[in-house]
């Protein structure tokens, strides 16, 4: 019995070590997402006004 708590245990700490990874995980997509968006209006924002400059 003391195996199987000891199991439980340790399968539980994984799991909220887990979460907490995943958390962080999810955090950094956000910025790179975040970054990303930037990035490409930045592009956007370039190609239109060497578009609208040649016009």
């Amino acid at each position: 019995m003391a195996e199987i708590d000891e199991t439980k245990a340790r399968l539980q700490t994984h799991e909220e070590v887990c979460a907490l990874r995943y958390d962080g995980l999810c955090a950094r997509l956000k910025r790179l997402e975040g970054v990303g968006i930037a990035v490409a209006g930045f592009i956007i924002a370039m190609l239109l006004t060497i578009i609208l400059k040649m016009g």
